[in-house]
């Protein structure tokens, strides 16, 4: 009885989390940069052995923050959805996109839209 139990309480949370997912990952896309600015604040004030789980912890958010990351867009009239996400070395990057985001923050959409001859 409880195996069955156990199982229809993952199958109704399976659906929860399915119905939410947009929710979800729009509320951690939000949280995850807060958390790592109140991780940064008080991280030096924090033992050397629960900084390592405090760091292992925030990264583990930043990448399932990362995991969930979707770009729709338009090519040869079809609507693509891409959900993945990779770390690319600096060399891969153009060299035009390099130097704008080394000198700051910026938004690289246009150029990447006209270089692919895609639709964002």
């Amino acid at each position: 009885m409880l195996p069955l139990l156990i199982a229809a309480g993952l199958a109704i949370g399976g659906v929860v989390i399915v119905a939410n997912w947009d929710s979800i990952a729009n509320w951690l896309k939000d949280f995850v940069p807060k958390l790592r600015a109140v991780w940064n604040s008080v991280r030096k004030n924090v033992p050397h052995g629960a900084r390592m789980f405090g760091d292992i912890i925030v990264e583990g958010a930043e990448r399932l923050s990362r995991i969930m990351h979707k770009l729709y867009y338009k090519e040869n009239g079809q609507w693509i959805e891409e959900t993945t996400t990779r770390k690319v070395s600096e060399d891969e990057v153009p060299a035009s996109i390099r130097n704008k985001i080394n000198r700051k923050e910026a938004d690289i959409t246009e150029e990447i839209e006209k270089e692919l001859k895609l639709e964002v």
